[in-house]
């Protein structure tokens, strides 16, 4: 019995051999495990910031196609963010039809408008831009100020978007003759929720242009919330210097059809004519080209990058949606002005951003444009790209510092220590946060020496100096191609 009891309590035990199995086999699962959480890691940095990055362009450009009005995405450097920017239609009016009874035209989603005027109502007319049209004021031969007509749209919450809005209206201006009044323009309200002593909302119309009978320019604005400057963002088609005697800009000719559209989404704002973008407000200095055409009697205006962002709409909540007239402060004294000539087709729609998907804290992004612009057949629009975009996004696992300086025709950099991952090959990404990131592609890497460094613009003209002294940072990257066509692809 004694000896069977010694050897139960022997076989209880772990011998010194099986306990080394157990240890080594526990260091093989858990280096195994690291490893695989490291690759996860990667993959997760990597292969997923760029899977984000093109479901966000894809998804843009299907919302572009849809909705037939063009989508937008915006990439956020800072703060490694990428997200979308898409318009709905809010209130539409067409102007096909006026009920003599009540005095109203019918308008989207039961938005009907009221046809009021000192001296008569606005009437349908014929041959408008599609279809019937709506007529302010003129009656084919002579301008009467004190007619006075407009169309009241009530006072609904989806006019009082502030986050972002569109205005857009087709316009047949018809007069006045400028040659007889004053040397300073009038101004024609086309389209304005707007409460102007308190400084609310936004406004859009056309001025005359003094000595020029026939001719018009295109004005836009919104009172915007900004801690910075509380005030609003003027937009013109056209700007004539007194002091210099010199112009730019477009005009529109009289007694012709031409589209007109204004648009705020917080970042920046834009003025449309025909198509054509004339006027373009942004707190990005890169995006702002040629002079501002903005007034200058009105030095608190804001004007390019001046803007702090994202800002919003300041809404005139207790004013109502008006077609045919809007309030200005200018040429005194502060008056509503009216619309000569006709208005068709004019509509508000909302300016929303997407789902905002951020980038991991490690991973740096970079692009050629930080704005991407898609028409709506889905293809980059040309009024913003004269090529494709590119978008790149640093690796992470694969970063090594600059050990000395490049400067923008440098064909090798030196990188420090050694590069553990030794391709050949590819797209590096270099810079800091503080100062911006460039693309660069390269032929090899050997230890130290990236060479064969191409810096011809490939991916736009991002090219500049590099210096070690800003402690710069070299990360191998993967590239994505937003073509012409709209196509978003891997380039790597």
């Amino acid at each position: 019995m004694r000896l069977m009891r010694k050897k139960r309590h022997a076989r209880a035990g772990f011998t010194l051999v099986e306990m080394l199995i157990v240890i080594t086999i526990i260091t093989v699962v858990a280096v195994v495990t690291a490893v695989s959480m490291a690759a996860v890691g990667r993959r997760s940095s990597r292969e997923g910031a760029a899977e984000d990055v093109m479901s966000v362009l894809r998804q843009a450009r299907l919302s572009a196609v849809d909705g037939g009005r063009g989508a937008l995405v915006r990439i956020d450097r800072v703060e490694r963010a990428i997200y979308g920017l898409s318009s709905a239609i809010e209130a539409a009016w067409h102007f096909e039809q006026l009920d003599a009874a009540t005095g109203t035209t019918a308008g989207a989603k039961s938005l009907h408008g009221a046809l009021l005027g000192t001296t008569g109502i606005p009437q349908i007319a014929s041959d408008g831009a599609v279809g019937l049209c709506m007529q302010f004021n003129y009656d084919g031969a002579a301008y009467d100020p004190t007619m006075q007509q407009y169309v009241d749209c009530g006072n609904y919450p989806v006019y009082n978007q502030t986050d972002g809005i569109r205005l857009e209206a087709y316009v047949c201006p018809a007069g006045p003759d400028v040659a007889s009044w004053p040397p300073f323009p009038v101004l024609l309200g086309v389209m304005a929720n707007m409460d102007q002593p308190a400084r609310l909302g936004y406004s859009l119309g056309l001025a005359t242009v003094p000595g020029r009978p026939g001719q018009y320019t295109v004005h836009g604005g919104f009172f915007i919330d900004d801690s910075a400057l509380p005030d609003g963002i003027h937009l013109a088609s056209y700007y004539y210097d007194t002091a210099t005697s010199t112009e730019e800009g477009m005009t529109l000719a009289g007694s012709r059809w031409h589209h007109v559209a204004m648009e705020f989404d917080g970042y920046e704002a834009r003025l449309f004519v025909n198509g054509v973008l004339v006027d373009l407000d942004s707190y990005r200095a890169s995006e702002n080209t040629g002079a501002d055409r903005n007034p200058v009697w009105d030095p608190v205006e804001h004007t390019d990058n001046t803007f702090s962002t994202p800002v919003r709409i300041k809404p005139a909540r207790t004013s109502n949606l008006e077609i045919g007239r809007a309030y200005y402060p200018f040429p005194p004294p502060p008056a509503y002005r009216y619309f000569q000539g006709r208005i068709d087709e004019p509509r508000l729609l909302s300016v929303a951003s997407g789902e905002r998907v951020n980038l991991p804290a490690r991973v740096p992004i970079v692009a050629s444009d930080d704005v991407i612009h898609f028409d709506k057949a889905g293809h980059l629009d040309i009024a913003y790209h004269s090529g494709p975009v590119y978008i790149g996004l640093g690796d992470p696992y694969q970063i090594v510092q600059l050990a000395d300086d490049i400067d923008d025709v440098v064909t090798t950099l030196t990188v420090q220590p050694n590069n553990p991952y030794q391709v050949s090959g590819g797209i590096i990404v270099v810079g800091t946060d503080a100062i911006g990131w460039e693309l660069m592609r390269y032929t090899a890497v050997s230890g130290l020496q990236v060479t064969g460094l191409d810096r011809s613009g490939q991916f736009g003209t991002m090219a500049r100096s590099h210096l070690v002294a800003n402690n710069e940072q070299v990360l191998f990257a993967r590239v994505i191609e937003v073509d012409q066509m709209g196509g978003v692809r891997r380039v790597r």
